[in-house]
């Protein structure tokens, strides 16, 4: 399923007045979320990540900025000093 450019019209004052959210999710619903991981666990599928220490989440976050990271980027605080 792939998500328009449509716009979407809401009444703000039901959303206000009744605590209404409206929210969406490029990957899918939780029971999407929870199948995918379930399936993952089933048959041995892992993330690949780049870890950095902890220390250098500034850097981290200049390679976000920047599109660098090619993968998920894993802070680790067990690499603090």
């Amino acid at each position: 399923m792939g998500v328009g450019d449509g716009v979407l019209c809401l009444p703000v004052g039901l959303l206000v007045g009744q605590g209404v959210s409206v929210t969406g999710h490029l990957t899918g619903s939780a029971r999407d979320t929870e199948e995918a991981m379930a399936f993952a666990v089933t048959n041995g599928v892992r993330p690949v990540i780049e870890r950095m220490p902890l220390r250098e989440a500034g850097a981290a976050v200049a390679r976000l900025r920047s599109a660098a990271p090619r993968f998920r980027i894993v802070l680790d605080p067990s690499q603090v000093f």
